[in-house]
């Protein structure tokens, strides 16, 4: 069966993400086994969720080699997007982009495109960001990155997947969390079985 949505998150732990980008850190979350390498994270997720987002701060720290890590370290269906800064025009994120874009096409297939935030939405209490998804001049998704700062219940998690998926959005974000585990799972497991 194949799932209704595709779960992630935004950034993977990297130590180039700095408490600035993410409210709650991946530290914080317990997500990761305490004695895993730093350097395995990206590795460690993509075994256990669809994509991640990587922060700007990521990409315009790392190197090509570091980025041909990822694309080695991680599962032939694990996908990565693209977080523009914040404080940039249009016009000044398409030339961030080009910038940064010799490092991105080393993702090869893995590259999926770069996140534009559309607008805001609330369901139960939470705020989801919309964003649109480019690679090159189309749109080819959507997705939603969702601030969930402890364990959402079964029953929220399946109200906001019906309604992202309503607004055709193929993919969910969480930032990481207290909750940020339960809620992967959850997520996962609710988009398979709606699926």
């Amino acid at each position: 069966m194949v799932p209704l949505l595709r779960v992630g998150t935004v950034g993977w732990g990297d130590p180039a993400e700095t408490s600035a980008e993410l409210e709650d850190s991946f530290s914080e979350s317990n997500y990761f086994p305490d004695d895993l390498p730093v350097d395995w994270r990206v590795s460690y997720i993509s075994n256990e969720i669809d994509a991640v987002a990587i922060l700007p701060a990521v990409i315009e720290s790392v190197d090509a080699d570091t980025v041909e890590e990822w694309e080695d370290d991680t599962l032939e269906r694990f996908e990565f997007y693209l977080l523009p800064p914040d404080n940039l025009s249009d016009r000044d994120v398409e030339l961030w982009l080009m910038q940064q874009q010799p490092k991105l096409e080393l993702l090869g297939e893995r590259w999926c495109g770069l996140l534009y935030r559309v607008s805001n939405i609330e369901i139960n209490s939470l705020k989801l960001e919309i964003m649109a998804v480019r690679r090159g001049s189309e749109v080819e998704q959507s997705a939603a990155i969702i601030n969930a700062t402890d364990e959402l219940t079964p029953n929220i998690m399946r109200q906001i997947i019906e309604h992202l998926k309503s607004l055709n959005i193929d993919l969910i974000l969480f930032y990481p969390s207290r909750g940020l585990d339960a809620n992967l799972s959850t997520a996962t497991t609710i988009s398979s079985l709606l699926g």
